[in-house]
């Protein structure tokens, strides 16, 4: 008996003491970088998948962000450690015994309460260091630690601001590639696509400018170089072509605003896009559907019945890219 004793008191002294629980600023390092990773993870393959088309912009941003949701509540499920916090040195450990590593269960459960990380931050930033803990990792008994063996501060510090740089940098350039700058057509290009798909074009630009001899007088009518028109009984699409790109902003802008105060109170929707060169408004109301887009010093106005919606939107595909 005396023996068993002294094992148990050997096996008790033997014990490595609890890990110390991770700062703040580590924690929030780790997921800084953790954010990068995912963000390129989920965003490139769903470019390359689905293509780089800023009509599909609320698909891609769909994709990306349930791509986004997936590795994020995977993680952490390499021994409790994401990249993030293998830069930092901490992991994620049960609070009953600091050398045990949660169960895949348990890590994924705690990262799908991740996404309240509004209430998290508030948490960890404003509650006493004693008392602060995540929702997940109450719910699941684990927490973040300092674990032992870590590399030196400085090199993580290091590490850390070159990851963030690399990420800012990249993202960057994948948005450049991602939604390069859009080619304007050539007054010639869109009467012979027009042409070719069976109507007339018309020069309307003396027409547009003789109606209004006010606006004709000022500056943003002297710098209307071009304005031709096919029309029908059931749509019109208006080509307009500026002397530069900043009074087809300007155009942009008046038509907008001008759509917009048509619309009535009952049911409508728009979408609009902005990118470098690019600029795309759209409006379902009172059964009308009207589309603006405008590349560099190019304006295109398209008129239709909202039933004829699909019409219009297959013969802008034929302009390309507006």
């Amino acid at each position: 008996m005396e023996h068993s004793n002294d094992t148990i008191m050997l096996d008790e002294e033997d014990r490595p003491e609890p890990l110390e629980k991770a700062s703040l600023g580590a924690r929030l390092g780790a997921f800084l970088v953790d954010h990068v990773i995912i963000t390129f993870l989920a965003v490139i393959p769903t470019i390359l998948i689905l293509g780089a088309n800023p009509d599909r912009i609320v698909v891609l941003v769909f994709v990306a962000l349930l791509a986004a949701f997936l590795l994020y509540s995977i993680k952490d499920m390499v021994k409790g450690r994401s990249p993030g916090k293998v830069l930092l040195g901490i992991g994620v450990r049960m609070r009953e015994d600091t050398e045990e590593v949660p169960s895949a269960g348990k890590l994924f459960v705690r990262n799908l309460f991740g996404f309240l990380w509004p209430i998290d931050f508030c948490i960890l930033a404003f509650i006493r260091s004693r008392n602060r803990i995540k929702i997940g990792d109450k719910i699941t008994g684990a927490d973040v630690y300092r674990l032992p063996n870590r590399m030196r501060a400085g090199y993580r510090v290091l590490l850390l601001v070159l990851v963030i740089a690399v990420g800012i940098i990249g993202f960057v350039s994948l948005l450049s590639l991602a939604f390069p700058p859009r080619t304007p057509l050539t007054a010639e290009e869109f009467t012979a696509h027009m042409e070719e798909a069976g109507f007339t074009v018309e020069d309307e630009r003396g027409q547009q400018l003789e109606a209004d001899p006010d606006w004709a007088d000022t500056e943003l009518g002297r710098r209307l170089e071009s304005v031709l028109a096919v029309r029908t009984d059931y749509f019109s699409i208006q080509f307009m072509m500026f002397s530069t790109e900043t009074y087809a902003q300007v155009m942009y802008g008046n038509i907008r605003r001008e759509v917009e105060s048509l619309r009535a109170g009952g049911m409508s929707s728009t979408t609009e896009i902005n990118l470098s060169n690019f600029s795309r408004f759209t409006q379902t109301a009172s059964g009308q559907y009207i589309v603006i887009s405008r590349i560099e010093h190019t304006l295109v106005f398209a008129h239709t019945g909202a039933e004829n919606r699909s019409t219009v939107n297959d013969l802008l595909e034929l302009l390309g890219d507006y």
